[in-house]
C-alpha cells in the first residue's frame, strides 16, 4: 500500500513539473520599436560619414523635437524608417542602444562602438550650426550586447555644414615656409612646407596650414605685434577626417583663439598649440603643431642688395662645378658692378640668379675677398641658400676669394665656392671649383673717355636709343680713343 502511494506521488509531481515546462522552441518576444509621437514634426538633415572606414557615404535623416525628447529616422541606411530616441543634455544627445526592427540579414540594433565595447551613443550637437555629430563609429549590430556588427558610420556629421573661411576677391598672396612639429596622437613630425598669405587691411588669410585640408584657409587680423585667429574656424570637409576646425588650446584641456608674435615683417612665430580639430566646441584633434611653428623666413642674414644708380656689366663665367656627384664643365652669366672698393655679383647661384654677393678688393686691388656666410634667396619659396667658401683641401669653411686681373678685368676663384643649405656647416647643392673664372678680357675698356668724347650710346633690349639715365637693363655701345667697339650688357637700378 506504501509503495503504491509512493509511486502515485511522484507521478504527481512529474506531471505537474512538467506542465509548467516552457516548450523547447518557443520564440523569443522580439524588443518593441521606436515610434515617434503622433504629429511630430521633423526636419531633414544630409548625413556624411565613412561606411567601414573606407568608404565615402552620403545619405539623409529626419529629426523631431519634443521637449528634450529627440527622434531620429534614417539612422540605418538599410532601415530608412526605423526610429531611435534619444535626450537633449546641454549640447549632448544621449540614445541608448536602440532595437531598429528585422532585416533580410536579421535584427538591426544602433549603438557606438568604443574601447571594444557596444554602447549608448553620445551626438554632440551645435545649435550655432544645427549639426549632430561624434567622433566614434555609430555601428549597426546583430544583438544588444556584445560585438557582431554588420557595419558602421565613422566621422559622422549631420546637418548643413558652415561655410569655410574664403579670401576676399583679388587678395594678393606671398608664399612663405612654414616649419613646424606636429603630433598625430602617437609621435612627433617634422613639417616643412608652404603657405599663402594674404593681406587685406588688418585682415590676414592663410592658405595651407591645415595639412588634411591645403587648400583651405584661416582668417586673422593683425592686432599690435600679433596676428589673432578666432578658435573654432571651419575650414572643410574631408572625404576621411571629415569636418575640419582650426582651434587653439588655451592651456587647459579646452580651446581658445590662437595666436602668432610678428617677430619682423615676414616672420610669425605661433605662441600656442593649434589643433586640427574635428569638433568645434572640444578637443577631439587628428594632429596638432606645437608651440612655434613658424611662418616666414628665420634668418638673421639679409639678402645684399645694389647700391641705387650703380651700373652692372655682364660677365662670362666659365670652369668646373660639382653637381649631382661629378664635375661638369659649365658656362654662364654674371653680372658685376663696382663700387669703389666693393664688388657685387649677380647670377652666381644658378637656382635663385637674381641674388647679390658683395666683397671688397684688397689694398693692392689684386684679390677680392666675399665674408662667408652670404645668402643667395629661397630657392622655391622654401628653400634657403647661402654662399660659404671651403678649402679644397681639408674642406674648412672660409671666405669665397676672387684673384682679379685689371689688365684683363677678370676674376679667378682661389678656392671652392659653394651655394649651401646651411650657414655654417657644408650642406651644399653644387659649388664651383677654384679656377673658375669671371671674364674673358672683352669686358676690359681702355682709355674710354665717356664724359668728353661724346661715344657712349645705351640701348633698350629692343635696340631704342635710350638716354644715359635709363633705368632697367641696357646695352652699352661705347666706342674708345683707338677706334675699338665695345658692346655690353648693364643694369641700372
Amino acid at each position: 500500500m506504501k509503495k503504491t502511494l509512493f509511486l502515485l506521488f511522484a507521478t504527481l509531481l512529474s506531471t505537474a513539473a512538467f506542465a509548467q515546462k516552457p516548450e523547447a522552441n518557443a520564440p523569443l518576444k522580439a524588443p518593441a520599436v521606436v515610434t515617434p509621437p503622433s504629429g511630430l514634426t521633423t526636419k531633414e538633415y544630409p548625413i556624411r560619414a565613412l561606411l567601414n572606414g573606407s568608404t565615402d557615404f552620403k545619405g539623409k535623416a529626419y529629426v523631431g523635437i519634443d521637449g528634450n525628447d529627440v527622434y531620429f529616422k534614417g539612422l540605418d541606411h538599410n532601415m530608412p524608417e526605423a526610429w531611435v530616441k534619444g535626450t537633449l543634455d546641454g549640447t549632448k544627445v544621449n540614445i541608448p542602444i536602440t532595437y531598429l526592427g528585422e532585416s533580410a540579414d536579421g535584427p538591426h540594433y544602433l549603438g557606438e562602438y568604443y574601447g571594444a565595447k557596444f554602447l549608448d551613443v553620445t551626438l554632440t550637437y551645435s545649435s550655432e550650426f544645427d549639426w549632430y555629430s561624434t567622433n566614434r563609429p555609430i555601428m549597426i549590430n546583430s544583438k544588444p550586447e556584445g560585438l557582431d556588427y554588420r557595419y558602421y558610420y565613422s566621422n559622422f556629421n549631420m546637418g548643413e555644414l558652415p561655410q569655410p573661411v574664403a579670401p576676399p576677391e583679388g587678395l594678393e598672396t606671398t608664399n612663405l615656409p612654414f616649419n613646424a612639429r606636429s603630433f598625430d596622437g602617437s609621435k612627433w613630425n617634422d613639417v616643412s612646407t608652404m603657405v599663402s598669405m594674404g593681406v587685406d587691411g588688418d585682415d590676414v588669410y592663410i592658405r595651407g596650414f591645415m595639412s588634411v585640408l591645403p587648400e583651405g584657409w584661416i582668417k586673422g587680423k593683425i592686432q599690435g605685434d600679433k596676428l589673432v585667429f578666432a578658435n573654432a574656424q571651419y575650414v572643410g570637409n574631408h572625404d576621411y577626417y571629415g569636418p575640419i576646425f582650426a582651434c587653439g588650446f588655451d592651456g587647459y584641456m579646452g580651446l581658445a583663439d590662437f595666436t602668432f608674435t610678428i617677430k619682423k615683417p615676414g616672420l610669425y612665430v605661433s605662441d600656442c598649440i593649434i589643433f586640427e580639430n574635428s569638433k568645434f566646441d572640444e578637443m577631439k584633434f587628428w594632429f596638432y603643431y606645437g608651440e612655434g611653428a613658424v611662418i616666414g623666413f628665420d634668418d638673421d642674414i639679409n639678402p645684399v642688395t645694389l647700391p641705387d644708380g650703380l651700373e652692372a656689366k655682364e660677365y662670362p663665367f666659365k670652369g668646373t662645378k660639382y653637381i649631382e656627384g661629378s664635375n661638369v664643365d659649365f658656362s654662364q652669366k654674371v653680372n658685376v658692378a663696382v663700387d669703389g672698393d666693393d664688388v657685387y655679383i649677380q647670377g652666381i647661384n644658378q637656382y635663385v640668379p637674381t641674388s647679390w654677393i658683395k666683397g671688397t678688393k684688397s689694398a693692392d686691388g689684386k684679390t677680392v675677398t666675399f665674408p662667408i656666410p652670404q645668402h643667395l634667396g629661397i630657392y622655391n619659396y622654401m628653400y634657403p641658400m647661402y654662399l660659404i667658401g671651403a678649402n679644397p683641401e681639408n674642406q674648412q669653411l672660409e671666405d669665397v676669394v676672387f684673384s682679379y686681373d685689371a689688365s684683363n678685368d677678370t676674376y679667378v676663384l682661389q678656392n671652392s665656392a659653394l651655394v649651401n643649405a646651411e650657414k655654417y656647416a657644408v650642406y651644399f647643392y653644387t659649388y664651383y671649383n677654384a679656377g673658375s673664372t669671371i671674364g674673358d678680357g672683352s669686358t676690359r675698356v681702355d682709355n674710354v673717355d665717356v664724359d668728353t668724347a661724346g661715344n657712349t650710346k645705351y640701348f633698350d633690349l629692343q635696340g631704342r636709343a635710350v638716354g644715359a639715365d635709363a633705368k632697367g637693363v641696357l646695352i652699352r655701345q661705347t666706342t674708345t680713343n683707338d677706334g675699338r667697339l665695345q658692346v655690353n650688357k648693364v643694369i641700372r637700378k
